[in-house]
């Protein structure tokens, strides 16, 4: 994350990457993270390297470049 800052914003910080984060834990203490898909999906694109193609799928499915 670090690089990606300092090569396309000049150092600047992506502001939505510490909010997605703190939305995680706060989802996870309460068991709540299949209630909210589309936040998991921003966490799990930002710190698990899920691709972000996948955001657009429905329901648990996940995008295969493959099969389109």
């Amino acid at each position: 994350m670090d690089q990606l800052e300092q090569e396309l914003l000049n150092g600047q910080k992506l502001q939505g990457a510490a909010t997605a984060r703190e939305v995680n834990v706060f989802l996870k203490a309460r068991g709540r993270v299949t209630e909210f898909p589309l936040f998991t999906a921003v966490y799990e694109i930002v710190y698990e390297g899920r691709d972000p193609r996948t955001i657009t799928a429905t329901g648990d499915e996940r995008y295969d470049m493959e099969n389109k």
